[in-house]
């Protein structure tokens, strides 16, 4: 919807990039796994992890949430920024199977890196929230590996 008043809750939804709507999905919908931060960064709920947009370095957020009172759907894909939209888009594209066997039929929050001076093909998954099992990490251990696999050094 385009009216920021309007509480469209009766319908799965997907919201694409940082604007109200994401940020409205983040704060309403369960579980709370990952909050928006201002300047740029997005932190973890339940965790200590913190991970802030610099020179060079852009995240992205792919997260799938339940409403409590609907049980509907709710998907957000955004970025810090726009090659972190990009490329938390490009990621769920290829790699949305993959995700779907490590996290199960639950809701997660996808934390993925990009290095800004390069494509935004080159990112890799740097959090997923909740941590898959250990049975599924080790049953699925070649693609957890492969997802989190980072093809660049980044200097923190």
């Amino acid at each position: 919807s385009g009216e920021p008043s309007r509480q469209a809750w009766s319908k799965d939804t997907i919201a694409i990039g940082p604007h109200y709507k994401s940020i409205q999905i983040l704060d309403a919908c369960e579980p709370r796994l990952i909050a928006v931060r201002q300047p740029a960064a997005f932190r973890g709920v339940n965790t200590p992890e913190l991970f802030e947009a610099k020179e060079g370095l852009d995240f992205g957020l792919i997260y799938k949430g339940r409403h409590p009172a609907t049980h509907n759907t709710f998907w957000v894909v955004m970025g810090l920024g726009d090659q972190g939209t990009a490329a938390a888009a490009h990621f769920l594209h290829a790699h949305a199977r993959a995700l779907g066997t490590l996290a199960g039929r639950g809701c997660f929050a996808a934390v993925i890196s990009v290095d800004t001076t390069k494509t935004w093909e080159s990112s890799a998954l740097r959090s997923l929230q909740p941590r898959p099992s250990w049975w599924r990490r080790l049953l699925y251990r070649k693609t957890w590996q492969k997802l989190t696999t980072t093809p660049w050094t980044v200097q923190l």
